[in-house]
């Protein structure tokens, strides 16, 4: 603990020391500031105390050399400040050994800390006590961010930590006093708005931060992000500028896909005719529906802001407390829902709707969202009517009689055509090609099931031979479309014998 107050005061860093048990042996003050806790109040504790339990959860089973020696060191991690908020950061674990190999220290960075808070002094790192001198080249030296110092006076770089080339794609001895090298890999776009930040750089008092764009002579264009404050003088003036530049390509890269992602579902979800819906189950707010709600519902989306359990007025009562009991049965079990329903609308109509509802959990299993969509079923009900009424119809024709829809599947067809070909089996569902074979199917039936489809009557007599039975038949087969508005791409199947 002997070093503990050098290490704080000189390094304006987020940054933890800890032993070989994981307790907490060393703590800056920004660390400090950025959890609200008191020094004392730290010091001994084992480090993981101050993560979230989800953050427990992704480190159980990992110990502190582990993580040094994964290549994949760098993770988010949550921390629960005093206040009882959680805040995140990019962690890495750095490790420190004495002579015989054996692990001493650990030293744990959060990339994002160096971007708040003004540092206890102005001394420059160099001048500290030779242990944090060790600490400071340990934090610049492995981190893959570049650590920079400049005069404030001269405007002239001091120092940059060895990743500046590999950011920058330039050299540090390269880089001219007066900048114009640096300024000339900047993106065209960022490059005004980058140079007023550097004549500004020198002259405030208060930490900055700054994004852009730099272009490396292969092409490859980059995103950084610069976190730099100032160290002052006896008069409050800058004497040395600190600052942290970090390569965010891969996050702005994941935020443009975000945003592209979000246009392609808006585009999508506006233009679906099926309502879309997402609610918050711990709020209970609806965060979104789609423009489809207003016309299947003739309710405005807000109303659904207001009340999120408003589509609810346009259910028919009959279905209402049904409807209402099995949602909230699955939500209490945390599994997902499908129900069908009438809605009375206030125009006279009425419409059936398929509501399906997907749980949405948490890392903990924990039920956060719930998303839904309800379509509008209410031609398939009307088609399932009348085909319970044109079933009664065939089952009192004598001949064989047979439905078969778009997809060459049988929809109904009488005992008669059973008996006939199937030797008295329900063939409702199956294909046409399944029950004669694909060769009969290919070269027979599909040629004048697409005549019929198209809407053309042919009638056939012929021998036909029925594999169920001895001999051939000569019988009079007739195909036709069943012509109804919602029925054309269906046709009738009667055989006479």
């Amino acid at each position: 603990m002997t070093c503990d107050r050098p290490f704080h005061d000189q390094v304006p860093a987020l940054l933890q020391a800890m032993d070989s048990s994981g307790r907490l042996t060393a703590v800056t003050d920004r660390w400090l500031s950025w959890l609200g806790y008191e020094r004392s109040s730290v010091m001994g504790r084992p480090w993981r105390e101050f993560l979230t339990p989800t953050a427990q959860l992704q480190l159980a089973g990992l110990t502190e050399l582990d993580w040094v020696n994964d290549p994949q060191a760098d993770r988010v991690l949550s921390f629960r400040t005093a206040q009882g908020e959680v805040v995140e950061a990019h962690v890495a674990v750095s490790l420190l050994q004495d002579e015989a190999g054996l692990p001493t220290t650990y030293l744990v960075s959060l990339r994002e800390a160096l971007s708040v808070h003004q540092p206890a002094c102005d001394q420059a790192p160099q001048a500290a006590q030779p242990v944090c001198e060790k600490w400071f080249e340990l934090i610049t030296e492995t981190r893959r961010d570049v650590f920079w110092i400049h005069d404030a006076q001269t405007r002239r770089p001091i120092y940059n930590s060895p990743n500046f080339e590999a950011v920058w794609g330039l050299k540090p001895e390269d880089l001219q006093p007066d900048l114009q090298t640096l300024l000339a890999r900047i993106h065209p776009d960022d490059r005004e708005t980058f140079a007023a930040s550097v004549r500004d750089q020198y002259t405030q008092t208060a930490q900055f931060e700054n994004t852009f764009r730099i272009c490396l002579p292969s092409g490859e264009v980059r995103w950084l992000q610069e976190h730099y404050f100032p160290l002052l003088d006896e008069q409050g003036r800058p004497a040395r500028l600190v600052g942290v530049t970090s390569d965010i390509t891969e996050q702005q890269q994941a935020l443009l896909a975000v945003a592209q992602s979000e246009e392609r579902f808006q585009l999508l979800a506006q233009n679906l005719q099926d309502v879309f819906w997402l609610t918050d189950m711990q709020t209970g707010r609806n965060l979104y529906v789609n423009s489809a709600f207003e016309t299947l519902w003739q309710l405005p989306r807000s109303a659904l802001a207001e009340d999120p359990f408003a589509f609810l007025q346009r259910v028919h009562p009959d279905d209402l407390d049904r409807i209402r009991a099995t949602i909230q049965t699955c939500i209490a079990e945390t599994r997902d829902f499908d129900v069908e329903y009438r809605l009375q609308l206030p125009d006279g109509t009425m419409r059936w709707i398929r509501d399906r509802g997907f749980m949405i959990l948490d890392d903990m299993g924990m039920m956060t969202q719930m998303a839904g969509i309800a379509t509008d079923i209410t031609t398939r009900k009307q088609d399932e009517v009348y085909l319970q009424q044109y079933e009664r119809t065939i089952a009192a024709i004598p001949d064989a009689f047979c439905l078969i829809g778009q997809d060459y599947r049988y929809r109904l067809s009488n005992a008669a055509y059973q008996d006939w070909f199937h030797q008295g089996r329900d063939v409702c569902g199956m294909q046409v090609a399944d029950c004669f074979g694909e060769d009969f199917f290919n070269t027979v039936s599909k040629p004048r099931c697409d005549q019929a489809l198209a809407g053309h009557t042919q009638c056939f007599e012929e021998w036909l031979y029925n594999p169920h039975q001895e001999t051939a038949k000569f019988i009079s087969i007739t195909y036709a479309p069943l012509l109804r508005s919602r029925w054309s791409n269906w046709w009738r199947h009667p055989l006479y014998s």
